[in-house]
């Protein structure tokens, strides 16, 4: 997952806090973690598909899961719709059976002791279709958006493969809604994103030779483990942890009812964008002082924050994505 493909460089960055304070700016600050990344993981294939621990982002949306926690009962998760036109059920069904096969981590499960585990052999991956082709355009909009409903918010079984579904709708004889229900548990945004390409190109090329993927994640896991015993990373969670008792809460906003009796919270995305030359604009202001266009973004959004906050003073997280080690960007995780 993105989170665990950067700490190779965050647990092992040896810049001392001396010499960054000197810096005015994170952008002089050199990235120096490439140093110290493994050039090549030890791969264990005979071992490949024994149980492994979680990253812990993973962790964290495995235990999020859970109905007895705040906002708890909801799945960290993606869905998405495409409209295909002259849609080929049979083509698209072994593209997808390769793309399982391909990427061991979609055959992955979560095991009730917290562990997870690549399936060896799984059952070929069935698509449910729904042909709405005959019905009226009410009827086609209400299937839609039972099965959206449905999709949008599914909980997968985490100890049961497989932790997504896909689902296609045939609106009529030129037009199929493609619908793609998948548990970020098994793989991340990014990798979700690298999979639709790899499905596209095999779709329209179904004899398309992609490159070999030698990574096994389980491997890579356990080669971020075994980075935990450093020094570097040992000196990085103590001073953390040291850190975390006088770091402040997330922000105070106002809520229209109180979190804890929200027992089937629903997440709502709302979008908003800047124009080219508006982003562009803003992208030459932030190098100008020495800073990225996603700091000077991050910042907007903690001044807005700070405006409903109760607290002007308050904690916010994020997973930062960084470059990856030549070794990882095929791998799906």
């Amino acid at each position: 997952m993105s989170e665990q493909k950067t700490k190779l460089k965050q647990v092992l960055l040896k810049e001392r806090l001396a010499k960054i304070s000197q810096r005015k700016t994170i952008a002089q600050t050199p990235d120096r973690a490439s140093e110290n990344i493994p050039a090549k993981l030890t791969e264990k294939t005979a071992e490949r598909y024994d149980t492994f621990p979680l990253t812990d982002i993973q962790q964290a949306y495995w235990i999020g899961r859970n109905a007895s926690l705040e906002l708890g009962n909801i799945a960290a998760h993606i869905y998405a719709e495409f409209l295909c036109v002259n849609f080929d059920l049979d083509r698209f069904s072994r593209a997808w059976q390769t793309i399982i096969d391909r990427h061991e981590m979609l055959r992955a499960i979560i095991l009730d002791n917290g562990q997870q585990q690549i399936l060896k052999q799984v059952p070929p991956y069935q698509i449910k279709t729904i042909d709405c082709s005959q019905s009226d355009r009410t009827n086609k909009e209400l299937e839609l958006k039972q099965l959206r409903d449905r999709l949008s918010h599914q909980i997968h079984s985490t100890n049961k493969y497989p932790l997504f579904e896909v689902c296609a709708v045939k609106l009529d004889e030129d037009n199929t809604q493609i619908c793609f229900s998948f548990d970020l548990l098994i793989a991340d945004a990014w990798s979700f994103e690298s999979i639709l390409k790899e499905l596209s190109q095999l779709y329209q090329n179904p004899q398309l030779d992609l490159p070999l993927i030698e990574i096994s994640f389980r491997d890579y896991v356990l080669t971020v483990e075994s980075l935990k015993q450093s020094s570097s990373y040992q000196n990085s969670l103590n001073y953390w942890q040291k850190r975390l008792t006088t770091l402040p809460n997330g922000p105070e906003l106002p809520l229209v009812k109180n979190p804890d009796r929200l027992k089937n919270p629903r997440f709502v995305r709302y979008n908003s964008y800047l124009k080219a030359t508006e982003t562009q604009l803003l992208k030459q202001k932030a190098t100008q002082a020495g800073l990225t266009l996603s700091g000077l973004l991050l910042a907007a959004y903690a001044e807005v924050l700070t405006a409903w906050s109760r607290k002007p003073h308050f904690t916010i997280n994020f997973n930062p994505l960084q470059s990856s080690p030549p070794y990882i960007p095929k791998s799906i995780a």
